[in-house]
């Protein structure tokens, strides 16, 4: 397939934020939402405190969420297959280094917001790119951490097809 027989590229619209904080800022239900949402945040923070070992919730919400996650790249192990690293074929074992530097990819983004006050920035997606491509796993040999110099197409008879930005706007769209 030539990059000419693609659809156009979806380029998002830049979204007004100064417009829309300033009249979320002024807007009553929103702040009351705000409130509400606030104290169940609150609530569930208790709740984890008074747990023995909240790390257990948390690894367990992470591995669900990687297994999950990684099966829009195609991977088929699920949760008991990592747990007790049902390595029964090459394929599995490979989904399953996916769904470990999935967690561990997590764990680091969690660890750098919380614990050096960041701001999720491209050189933080950058790093995240290349935990999710060690171990030689499937792309491995693309270019781990660094944003994509071609334009690509995405087909799935499932959803659809899909052009997303150009490269040449990459850098632009994830400031």
């Amino acid at each position: 397939m030539n990059i000419k027989d693609f659809p156009p590229p979806h380029i998002p619209c830049k979204l007004p934020l100064d417009t829309i904080s300033n009249k979320l800022a002024c807007d009553k239900s929103f702040i009351s939402n705000i409130i509400r949402k606030g104290s169940r945040l609150s609530e569930f923070i208790g709740y984890l405190q008074n747990l023995p070992s909240p790390q257990i919730l948390i690894s367990s919400l992470t591995l669900q969420e990687a297994v999950l996650s990684s099966r829009i790249e195609g991977t088929l192990a699920t949760i008991a297959d990592v747990v007790t690293e049902n390595r029964s074929s090459e394929t599995m074992a490979n989904d399953i280094i996916e769904i470990e530097n999935y967690c561990k990819a997590i764990h680091y983004g969690h660890l750098t917001l919380r614990d050096h006050d960041a701001l999720i920035s491209k050189n933080m997606i950058c790093q995240l790119h290349i935990l999710l491509l060690d171990n030689n796993v499937r792309g491995a040999d693309k270019t781990p951490g660094i944003f994509k110099t071609e334009q690509n197409f995405i087909q799935n008879d499932i959803l659809g097809n899909f052009t997303p930005l150009p490269p040449v706007l990459t850098d632009e769209y994830m400031d």
